[in-house]
């Protein structure tokens, strides 16, 4: 059985309308590789106005969840770890301390460009004012 006929609106058409220097064409190339995306579609994402999504992060955000994971793995124990035992009073602190590495972990993967910098709550529990 034979697939059904797109219909002629969106069925997408060759158009060979770009003139580029060699420099132009490999520079495009480049990036479009680098995002994972054909050169057509590199374009397309472009004119459209949409964020250019780099389809090669999904190993960066593997290598996130499974950070991510790991260290909710700790976080679990200890909090077994201190219900089971007696109270320590730097648990809780540890845990806090644990959660927000994590959170910051996930911030700079997911928001590289502010990587290293601390917010402003931070400052404020370091400080003493909250």
């Amino acid at each position: 059985m034979a697939r059904p006929l797109k219909d002629p609106s969106t069925r997408r058409k060759r158009w060979d309308a770009l003139y580029v220097t060699d420099a132009e064409r490999a520079d495009v190339t480049a990036a479009a590789s680098h995002a994972g995306l054909s050169a057509s579609q590199y374009l397309l994402s472009l004119h459209a106005g949409g964020r250019i999504v780099n389809r090669n992060d999904w190993r960066r955000n593997v290598q996130l969840l499974s950070m991510v994971t790991q260290q909710l793995e700790y976080i679990a124990r200890s909090m077994r770890d201190a219900r089971d035992a007696e109270h320590d009073p730097s648990q809780p602190l540890q845990i806090a301390a644990s959660l927000v590495e994590l959170e910051r972990l996930v911030r700079d993967q997911v928001m590289p460009w502010q990587a290293g910098q601390q917010d402003e709550a931070y400052d404020d529990a370091e400080g003493g004012r909250c």
